[in-house]
């Protein structure tokens, strides 16, 4: 089994999910999400941002709901 890859991914996962790793043995992961590293136990954000990076196509994008990053406009303002 491959994992799918997408021209773009869009998620919503839940924050400081600190039960990310149940089942999964990182460090063997046939499709070869970590291999920039296993997230920390408690910190399932970094373990969801992975996954979705390694479902992108190479020319894929990708959007994440982030609480704690205020985005840019194209105008250089912040929007909250």
């Amino acid at each position: 089994d491959r994992l799918r890859t997408y021209d773009y991914v869009v998620a919503n996962p839940p924050f400081s999910d600190k039960a990310w790793s149940n089942g999964i043995d990182a460090a063997r992961d046939p499709h070869g999400r970590f291999s920039w590293g296993v997230p920390p136990r408690k910190q399932g954000d970094y373990a969801y941002l992975l996954h979705i990076i390694r479902s992108m196509k190479s020319a894929g994008k990708a959007a994440k709901n982030v609480r704690w990053i205020r985005a840019l406009d194209l105008t250089g303002g912040v929007n909250d």
